[in-house]
């Protein structure tokens, strides 16, 4: 119990001279200091005035710098939906190509059977001018029905 209490008296005249003496020390500095000069109270008014200047900077600055995130965001999700656009404008082109493609073959097609009929036609022009006389003298003077064989019309 006496080695307790000398342990609480001691850390207690501790505790009273780290308060005593920080006051003592601050009086001693005030009584053998002098009053800042007006050089050093206009340096420290300047130096306050350059670190507000530099404080609103930093904060430009980084409302700059989220303005630019957000913009560069802004870029991104562009450049996605443009190359999504691209891609799919290129699906599409190659369906057109390939469509287009496909009609040109058709076509080539149907540019054959054409030459192909008129040719057939060309060949048969003679033939088809000799009907088309019978039918006429036919028409103004019909033959009986009984010399008209149906299987011969062209030597009726």
């Amino acid at each position: 119990m006496a080695n307790q209490l000398g342990t609480i008296l001691a850390v207690s005249a501790a505790l009273a001279g780290a308060v005593i003496l920080p006051v003592h020390a601050q009086d001693g500095l005030r009584g053998s200091a002098s009053p800042p000069a007006a050089s050093q109270i206009e340096e420290r008014d300047k130096s306050r005035a350059e670190l507000e200047a530099i404080e609103k900077s930093i904060r430009d600055n980084g409302e700059l710098r989220r303005k630019l995130d957000a913009e560069i965001e802004s870029v991104r999700a562009d450049r996605g939906r443009l190359n999504t656009s691209l891609i799919a404008t290129a699906d599409k082109l190659r369906a057109s190509e390939q469509r287009l493609g496909a009609l040109e073959l058709r076509l080539s097609t149907l540019e054959g059977s054409e030459r192909a009929i008129r040719d057939s036609l060309a060949s048969r022009r003679d033939l088809i001018a000799e009907v088309l006389a019978a039918l006429q003298r036919m028409g103004r003077k019909p033959p009986p029905a009984i010399f008209v064989r149906p299987e011969d019309i062209l030597a009726s």
